[in-house]
């Protein structure tokens, strides 16, 4: 049997909340620092900046860039989403202090594994008995920071990181054939109604 031990979330990643800032976070013109605001975090990997907004501050006054390999999740608000930041640390990005971003300690935990592990159902259950407020929902760094979790070892790691990723491929095969049965469907139907009133 494979060792596992218990960590606590903070013990095997550098949790940090995002940049604050003075007024609106988002650039109304193209800046050189590229922002990723909670709206923007879905479950995965970013791979290129080219749909986020520009942050509205100067290089000089940015006390928090983004790295490869940091994951962002919300810390605010319902969404449920991690994301691991996969773009090389050449590009200034940054997020706001209503976003975690956490930095994995490689020599404890594989990134991947551990996204895979933030978006699972079982911890997405915990967040929501974490979550406090009644109208917007919030958690805190401290809270999230002691979350309690098995740790497998690298090989186990890995082992599950490839069975995720080949589910996700099989994932986006179904819902491409469910897309374009859907299409075919409609039109077979549409092409019903046309012949039923000529």
């Amino acid at each position: 049997m494979t060792a596992q031990k218990k960590y606590k979330l903070g013990e095997i990643a550098n949790i940090l909340g995002g940049q604050t800032f003075r007024g609106k976070a988002q650039a109304n013109f193209e800046s050189e620092i590229r922002l990723i605001q909670i709206k923007d975090i879905t479950e995965g990997y970013l791979d290129n900046l080219d749909n986020l907004g520009y942050a509205d501050i100067e290089q000089s006054n940015l006390k928090v860039r983004l790295h490869k390999n940091n994951i962002l999740m919300p810390l605010r608000g319902n969404r449920q989403a991690s994301l691991l930041y996969n773009i090389d640390n050449q590009f200034i990005t940054t997020t706001t202090n209503q976003v975690a971003v956490l930095t994995p300690q490689i020599e404890l935990v594989l990134p991947a594994y551990l996204l895979w592990f933030l978006n699972t159902q079982y911890f997405k259950d915990t967040l929501s008995q974490l979550k406090t407020g009644t109208t917007i929902s919030q958690l805190s760094i401290k809270r999230l920071a002691d979350i309690t979790l098995l740790l497998p070892s690298k090989n186990i790691q890995n082992e599950i990181i490839n069975i995720s990723n080949n589910w996700q491929s099989q994932k986006e095969v179904l819902n491409d054939l469910i897309s374009n049965g859907e299409e075919l469907s409609e039109g077979l139907c549409f092409d019903k109604i046309k012949h039923a009133v000529k």
